[in-house]
Parts: structure tokens; C-alpha cells; sequence
């Protein structure tokens, strides 16, 4: 018998789907009642709401530091923008003096596309490491926020200095210190183990 070839685009997609519907059925509604959107978005809970992504993260141009995100009549601040690309934005919010000093980033994205479906990921792999009793190198979630036109994924910050491992080797091709402008060796080793270790884990 002829194998059917799998259909990864369809596949991909009815994960998406059947995410967001399971998020849908575990959330409760976004508390109109708080100012602080750092203290609603730090706590482990998935969250739904008819309001709309805040301006300040579909805006094309860099958010600035300081620069407020309101939904409804709860707000949070700013610390920095981490990073952007084709499926979101990432910022860094400013922690409320009244709250554990933990660094908690959202990435917001319009529209929700595979976020429910990142949301679930980052949760598995969380429960995974606690179980070997490994520290996940994976960020945390804690909360995600249904919205009309899109969502938002609360998270730890991984890097409060928004590089990945391609900047650190396109920083390398472009420094004129070393000659070959490849990364070194010690390093490229230190990645790789990380990595594989990480592949053990799970």
C-alpha cells in the first residue's frame, strides 16, 4: 500500500485550533476591578476579555521605556521592548513596588495565531523539568489573555537583554577582534551541551 503523506500545514493548523478552544474552556474572565496589569498578568491564570490588543504593542515603531499599556482600567508600564518580528512584539514590564521583584515579559500578538498553541508548549515543558528537577531553560508562563483581535502571553524573561544565539554569532562574523569572525570553539561547545542536555530532559 501507497503511504499518504502527511499534510503538516493542516496538521499545524487543527493544533492551533483545538489550542484555543481548550484555553477558551480553562478561562475565566479578565478582572475589571485592578489597576495593576502587572499583578493580573503575573499570576498563573488564563484570561479572557472583549477588549482589543493596546495600541502601544501593534504599533509598528520601537515602544519606548516608560510608555504605558492599558486594557480596560488596569495598566502596566514599560521597562523595555526586547524584541519584535512577524508574530509579535516582547516587552519587558516594570514590576509594582508592592509585588515580588520577578522580571515578567508579554509577547502580544494580533492575531492569536499559534500564541494559545505556544501558551500550552511553554506549560509542558515546564512540568516536564520540575518533574526531573531541573531548572527549565525554557521561559515560564504565567498567564495568557484571550483578546478580540489577538493575545497576550505572560512570561519570565529569559534574557532582559533581548539577544538570542544569533546575535552572539552575527556579532562574531562582524567583529574585526577575532580573525576567522567565527564564534569560539568554547563557546559553540557550551551551547551545543547546553542544548542536548535539554533534548534529555524531555
Amino acid at each position: 500500500a501507497r503511504a499518504t503523506a502527511i499534510d503538516y500545514p493542516s496538521r499545524h493548523r487543527c493544533d492551533i485550533d483545538e489550542s484555543r478552544q481548550r484555553l477558551r474552556k480553562r478561562a475565566k474572565v479578565f478582572p475589571r476591578n485592578m489597576r495593576s496589569l502587572y499583578s493580573v498578568l503575573s499570576q498563573e491564570a488564563i484570561y479572557s476579555s472583549d477588549h482589543v490588543i493596546p495600541r502601544v504593542l501593534k504599533r509598528k515603531s520601537k515602544i519606548k521605556p516608560q510608555e504605558t499599556i492599558k486594557i480596560s482600567k488596569t495598566s502596566a508600564t514599560v521597562e523595555k521592548e526586547l524584541g519584535r518580528g512577524a508574530y509579535g512584539t516582547v516587552v519587558l514590564l516594570e514590576a509594582n513596588p508592592s509585588c515580588a521583584k520577578r522580571k515578567v515579559c508579554i509577547k502580544a500578538q494580533s492575531p492569536t495565531d499559534c500564541l494559545a498553541w505556544e501558551y500550552e508548549i511553554l506549560e509542558s515543558l515546564d512540568r516536564r523539568c520540575r518533574r526531573a528537577g531541573e531548572k527549565s531553560p525554557f521561559p515560564r508562563p504565567f498567564s495568557y489573555l484571550g483578546l478580540e483581535d489577538g493575545a497576550l502571553l505572560a512570561m519570565t524573561a529569559s534574557s532582559c537583554s533581548g539577544l538570542t544565539i544569533l546575535d552572539l554569532v552575527n556579532n562574531y562574523k562582524m567583529s574585526s577582534t577575532t580573525a576567522s569572525g567565527l564564534m569560539p570553539e568554547i563557546l559553540a561547545i557550551h551551547y551545543a551541551s547546553r542544548m542536548l542536555r535539554t533534548i534529555e530532559l524531555l
